[in-house]
């Protein structure tokens, strides 16, 4: 198995540290590619494209919710931070949703 393959499936299943799994990959990792996924669909200025975006931009955002999901229920840290980090993962789902529906409906 490659070491992205691995990594993927680490993440998948909360196998990396709950730290680096919310501000690496949750925070990071997520807001990053979103930025450029959506300059990149501007610049292309197509409906589409855009769709094909949030698409993968979703499998991307579902990888990492549940990553983060099931990486603070294997954290032996404190309690707070688990709890905190799949309230995160709740309000994520919930506030983003109407932003990318929204996206998709303004072209």
């Amino acid at each position: 198995m490659s070491k992205i393959t691995g990594l993927i499936k680490a993440v998948w299943l909360g196998d990396v540290p709950l730290v680096i799994s919310y501000w690496i990959f949750g925070v990071l990792f997520s807001n990053a590619s979103v930025v450029l996924f959506y300059e990149v669909a501007n610049a292309f200025n197509s409906r589409y494209f855009l769709i094909l975006v949030v698409l993968y931009a979703s499998v991307c955002w579902i990888w990492i919710l549940f990553g983060v999901w099931r990486s603070a229920g294997k954290y032996k840290g404190r309690k707070a931070w688990r709890y905190l980090a799949r309230v995160a993962v709740i309000l994520g789902v919930f506030f983003s949703i109407p932003h990318i529906i929204l996206a998709v409906l303004q072209r």
